[in-house]
């Protein structure tokens, strides 16, 4: 398995919204590491096969939860609606 560290700030937002909720429900194993000169305390988080040694300070300076909104995933529900109403119009 390969290994990397990775800031937090470095994921994207999807994974950024995973790493914090697993973080906050103290689900990822806690490890200490070396990084920039010193040793380093932070988290592990698997992902496709890769594990990745995420900096603690990295983590704690985001101070920010996402929402769905601010992921900007397109709303399913809407799209359907919007093809059932072409449905209808065309009958």
């Amino acid at each position: 398995m390969k290994r990397t560290i990775q800031s937090f700030q470095d994921f994207n937002n999807i994974q950024q919204v995973n790493i914090y909720n697993l973080f906050e429900n103290g689900e990822l194993e806690r490890v200490k590491f070396p990084f920039k000169n010193s040793i380093s305390e932070g988290v592990i988080f698997i992902h496709e096969d890769i594990m990745y040694l995420i900096p603690l300070q990295s983590i704690k300076l985001s101070k920010h939860k996402l929402t769905q909104e601010e992921i900007k995933m397109p709303s399913i529900a809407v799209e359907y609606e919007h093809d059932e109403e072409k449905e209808h119009l065309s009958d």
